[in-house]
């Protein structure tokens, strides 16, 4: 019986066990956790990773930030260098930050990617979102692709890290696109590309998702919950947008508790509908922040014991005669003198805290402003199209009777 298979249908088979194979490629948390220090750490401010010394950097203490490492353009903010522990170059893209940014969001055309051709996706057909594009293209002319190719030169055969949240989740797919298609990186020896997103937008049509899910050796799209950013833009925009695959969908993140979706990149099966802001910025449990003396919830209130220390101090100031002491108990009095509290340090980080609150809430209420103008939109849409039914409806019957009239 072996003997009458023929070699032909021996190799289908070996092929078709190793598309099993790497479809079925385990996903690894502690992968994931590794990735998000990279992608929340690209928030943080430009001389904090120039000398790796970040609240996210303590995490992966042993990254080697590249010289010239940390690209910032008009509005954008990208890193790279080299983990030794896991012997790979990373390339971490900042997320949505600034105004200029979300003007890329929504810059929602499509435009023609030239690369991949050979994979049946003509250069003229408009395909890929023209603002996430378009800032890979800057941060690449900013110095971040010389940046890349003497990583690529100094660690031939490394494998790559490729990461990002939100914004920069896109970015990251398409760099990692570029990696593989684009003729600037032909003559480097690059090994497995891999990537790991979080928050993902939408950021290709399906015929270079499709691509991309073909060439890149590993991509892990994670989506938190009800994040609403993983749902725009809407298929239905532009030429339509697709997911790349595959999806890891967090149904709790505060007990970790995920689903791995098919290679589809839009499992029905995983849809959901995305309202929540928090949910974008709290991923695996850990809230997007680059305040150093935060929490890993990432809580925005004053700490109950700083109010008590102010109110303390305060009312110490308004009674001179009595001193400090008639005013605090003994225990209060021990807090203080064992932590060094001093009042001005008290009223800096209140305020501190007070002001990035404010920052926070500015940006839930746009996020939410974003979220009702996309509502009004899909509403106006759909009004629309229901309208332009009905007037051809409506033609049509009219048009039926003049002709049997005549």
């Amino acid at each position: 019986i072996f003997k009458a298979v023929s070699k032909t249908m021996w190799s289908h088979l070996v092929v078709a066990l190793s598309a099993v194979y790497v479809s079925n490629a385990a996903y690894s948390q502690s992968d994931a956790f590794n990735a998000l220090y990279y992608a929340y750490g690209a928030y943080c401010d430009a001389d904090q990773l120039s000398s790796w010394d970040c609240k996210w950097c303590d995490y992966v203490s042993d990254f080697e930030i590249a010289s010239n490492g940390v690209i910032t353009g008009d509005s954008l903010q990208a890193f790279a260098g080299y983990d030794p522990d896991n012997r790979r170059i990373v390339a971490s893209f900042r997320g949505t930050a600034n105004i200029d940014d979300w003007m890329k969001d929504f810059d929602y055309s499509q435009t023609t990617y030239p690369y991949a051709s050979a994979y049946g996706v003509d250069t003229t057909t408009d395909c890929i979102h023209s603002g996430f594009y378009d800032s890979w293209n800057e941060l690449s002319g900013d110095g971040l692709t010389t940046t890349l190719t003497e990583l690529f030169s100094k660690y031939p055969g490394s494998d790559i890290l490729v990461t990002g949240h939100s914004l920069g989740a896109a970015i990251a797919q398409i760099a990692a696109l570029e990696f593989k298609l684009s003729p600037v990186y032909d003559s480097y020896s690059i090994g497995a590309v891999n990537v790991i997103t979080f928050g993902s937008p939408r950021w290709a049509r399906d015929v270079l998702a499709t691509v991309y899910d073909k060439v890149i050796d590993s991509n892990w799209r994670i989506v938190n919950e009800d994040d609403i950013v993983p749902t725009v833009p809407y298929t239905y925009m532009s030429n339509g947008f697709h997911h790349s695959a595959t999806e890891i969908r967090y149904t709790d993140y505060e007990t970790l508790t995920y689903t791995q979706c098919d290679g589809s990149g839009e499992d029905s099966d995983c849809d959901y509908i995305g309202y929540s802001i928090p949910d974008h910025l709290h991923y695996l449990d850990l809230y997007e922040d680059c305040d150093a003396d935060s929490t890993s919830s990432g809580s925005d209130w004053i700490d109950i014991d700083d109010l008590a220390l102010l109110s303390i101090s305060t009312t110490s100031n308004d009674n001179n005669d009595n001193n400090v002491m008639t005013t605090m108990d003994v225990d209060m009095v021990s807090t203080i003198m064992t932590e060094g509290a001093k009042t001005t340090d008290i009223e800096d980080k209140i305020i501190y805290k007070w002001k990035e609150g404010l920052d926070n809430v500015s940006k839930i209420a746009l996020s939410i402003a974003v979220a009702i103008g996309w509502l009004c939109a899909l509403i106006c849409c759909l009004c629309y199209c229901r309208t332009r039914s009905k007037l051809m409806k409506a033609q049509g019957t009219n048009g039926y009777f003049q002709f049997h009239e005549v």
